[in-house]
């Protein structure tokens, strides 16, 4: 981390305010010793991550060290491919997870506490991941493109994010995401969903969602695409079929251990390439936050960004 070109951007209110307090903690780390350069930013409202990433395309950045939550790094990632490719490969990134959700830190294996994740960023090498693009239908209309690091969703996960925000700062991740999702599993309806997958196309099925993983975890610890891997060029499609509720209960109750793919009503792929389109319009959901609806567009970017871990 000598001599390098730092930017640390800080979420101050990721994991209801738990961000604040680990900077206190990692700025001794940075502090401590004199050759390390940096410059931090706080976010103070949505958007202001992509936008800090956006500004400091000049600034031939070496590393970018991120301190919150899915959201946050999602926001990143995002400000990342608004740079030019040689500029935007240059720049590694090493994240601080202080969300309440940690899906991202947990499908690359970080460690859970500060000290252990900083050490990480300054002593192992970055290494290419791949990288996911959702375009989707905004309210205006209007096709909206997003980048996603760890997962892309649309139907009931999209309602389920829609309604978090307040139980989630209450609860924390893991039962926050829980509770709401054992909510509308028994209210959720499911629609017709016609797939494109890598060319191919699928007759329409009612189905109560889709999640598209490039990773592992998500969603405080839920392992819905449970064998996806962040650097094999492929994305892990989960269709979930129209189920009974008990149905519906029963399949949940496997989803943190991933025993759930032997569900009858789920089906699980490697693929590279999706197009979906409904009966009605789904909620889009990037990393754990909203970005439109259906219809979307969904595909891979093979060693898309470089990150330490």
């Amino acid at each position: 981390m000598r001599g390098q070109r730092i930017l640390v951007i800080l979420n101050p209110m990721a994991g209801s305010g738990k961000g604040r307090r680990l900077w206190q903690e990692v700025s001794k780390f940075l502090d401590s010793d004199s050759c390390i350069q940096y410059r931090m930013h706080e976010t103070r409202a949505q958007g202001d991550a992509l936008r800090l990433v956006q500004t400091a395309k000049k600034e031939n950045l070496n590393l970018i060290i991120v301190l919150g939550g899915d959201g946050t790094v999602n926001e990143v990632v995002n400000g990342l491919y608004h740079l030019p490719k040689g500029e935007r490969m240059h720049c590694e990134l090493g994240i601080i997870n202080c969300g309440t959700g940690g899906g991202v830190a947990q499908s690359l294996g970080l460690p859970k506490t500060t000290e252990s994740q900083f050490n990480i960023i300054v002593n192992h090498p970055a290494r290419h991941i791949d990288i996911g693009v959702t375009s989707c239908l905004k309210s205006d209309g209007k096709m909206i493109k997003r980048y996603f690091i760890n997962e892309c969703q649309l139907g009931i996960s999209g309602v389920i994010v829609s309604k978090i925000g307040a139980r989630k700062k209450r609860w924390g991740g893991a039962w926050s995401f829980g509770l709401q999702a054992a909510a509308d599993l028994l209210t959720f309806q499911a629609t017709g969903i016609d797939l494109i997958v890598d060319g191919q196309e699928y007759s329409r099925k009612s189905m109560l969602g889709v999640v598209v993983g490039n990773g592992k975890y998500c969603a405080g610890g839920m392992q819905l695409t449970p064998a996806a891997k962040l650097n094999d060029g492929y994305l892990d499609l989960l269709t979930i079929g129209n189920m009974s509720l008990l149905d519906r209960l029963s399949t949940f109750a496997k989803v943190y251990r991933g025993s759930h793919v032997t569900s009858n009503y789920l089906s699980l792929n490697k693929i590279k390439y999706l197009e979906a389109s409904s009966e009605r319009p789904l909620l889009v959901e990037t990393d754990g936050e909203l970005i439109g609806t259906t219809p979307c567009a969904i595909k891979i970017i093979p060693q898309g960004i470089r990150v330490r871990y």
